[in-house]
């Protein structure tokens, strides 16, 4: 976590367990969390989410 010019900045990463793993759809929590950031921060935050066999992989920038 890191402040530069009235943003903070995020990321995260985390491996993923190999026995039920999701696969490519997107999460109930990851989905609640765009849906929180849409209405607490329209038009002023970006949220990415990657992952790949291995890795979960999360970016997130919040105008302050």
């Amino acid at each position: 976590i890191y402040c530069r010019k009235h943003r903070l900045y995020f990321h995260s990463r985390n491996y993923r367990k190999r026995a039920g793993a999701a696969g490519n759809r997107e999460h109930t929590g990851l989905q609640n969390t765009r849906t929180r950031l849409d209405h607490r921060y329209p038009g002023r935050h970006r949220l990415r989410f990657r992952q790949d066999a291995e890795t979960y992989e999360l970016q997130l920038m919040l105008e302050l």
